[in-house]
């Protein structure tokens, strides 16, 4: 035990309380330990993201960028199969509880709220194709555009066509 577990050992062992002592003692020493070798990582999951990431899947992303960055060659692709089998098993959850056999409408609502995907147009577009057309074509002409002049030293005369003449 270090020296800061027994203080709180000999703290309530005073007051009367050795058996909660020993329980938080061994619990603040653990906590200490677990703090020493296992920090705490901040993971921000925002409403952006599908609801199948994670802290955990969000985590694993990091860890594979980083290793990606440093050039390993093995190990992202160990850590993107993590991160495949904890996707599916999140999706799966999601699915789960859906049964084919009463109606697909359900399980297709469902799969399209997973990848996102719009219900449908709402808006109606106010451009026709012939205004796209206008438009690109006015932008990708220049109207001061001059031709380059032509070079002196092409022969103007079909005599020699060919390498043997």
């Amino acid at each position: 035990m270090t020296a800061v577990g027994c203080w709180f050992l000999i703290t309530f062992a005073v007051c009367g309380l050795v058996n909660y002592s020993i329980i938080i003692g061994s619990t603040f020493v653990t906590m200490l330990w677990l703090d020493e070798h296992f920090p705490l990582r901040a993971v921000t999951v925002t409403t952006r993201e599908p609801e199948s990431v994670t802290p955990e899947i969000k985590h694993l992303l990091r860890r594979k960028n980083r290793l990606m960055r440093s050039n390993r060659e093995e190990e992202p692709s160990a850590v993107a199969e993590r991160i495949r089998k904890a996707i599916i098993k999140a999706n799966r959850k999601e699915l789960n509880d859906l049964d084919p056999r009463h109606g697909t409408q359900n399980l297709w609502h469902r799969v399209n709220k997973l990848i996102h995907k719009p219900r449908g147009q709402d808006q109606t577009s106010q451009v026709s194709a012939e205004d796209l057309n206008t438009h690109y074509a006015a932008i990708s002409t220049d109207p001061a555009y001059v031709a380059p002049p032509l070079r002196h030293t092409a022969q103007s005369s079909p005599k020699c066509l060919y390498l043997t003449c």
